[in-house]
């Protein structure tokens, strides 16, 4: 939990870099009382970027009805409840983000839910541990000679699930 000074030197130091959105500035269960401070970074000319953490669809919800929330952050099996996440994709009015907590599972379901809306602007790959590699391998039945091999190979396997579900209504993604 950084303070607010803080994270208004490191914005500002990205300016020059021209970032998407700030990612998470505060503690989600302080969006009520954080509202101002969200409203200052967005006069700066960044867009907010929340919910990876959220456990619930009620903090979705609650999110989506902010104003000074751009993009909801939205991971299926952190929040649960994937119909009302659907629902919610369907009708928000914000933009949609993925996020992955690091399992074959989250990745394939937050894919499979992204692909259905057009508000999706990126699905978030973080960089994985040997054990989700190595996870990754089996469930997928490849042999590495190395970790670098493995990494490159479940990024294009990942690219491949995407593209596979993007040909279905061509939309398109972008990946950080």
């Amino acid at each position: 939990d950084w303070s607010e000074d803080l994270i208004l030197d490191l914005v500002k130091e990205c300016d020059p870099m021209k970032v998407g959105w700030v990612e998470e500035p505060i503690v989600p269960d302080q969006l009520l009382i954080k509202d101002e401070f969200l409203r200052v970074l967005r006069e700066m000319g960044f867009k907010i970027a929340l919910g990876e953490s959220f456990t619930s669809d009620l903090e979705v919800y609650s999110a989506d009805q902010n104003e000074n929330i751009d993009i909801i952050q939205i991971d299926a099996t952190m929040t649960g409840n994937y119909a009302g996440l659907s629902l919610f994709c369907a009708n928000s009015k914000s933009t949609l983000g993925f996020h992955n907590w690091g399992s074959v599972l989250t990745l394939l379901q937050n894919s499979y839910l992204g692909s259905n809306f057009n508000k999706v602007c990126f699905f978030e790959l973080p960089f994985y541990t040997t054990s989700f590699d190595q996870e990754v391998s089996l469930a997928l039945n490849f042999n590495f000679e190395n970790r670098a091999d493995m990494v490159i190979k479940n990024m294009e396997s990942v690219v491949k699930i995407i593209e596979d579900f993007d040909k279905l209504d061509g939309q398109d993604f972008t990946w950080s």
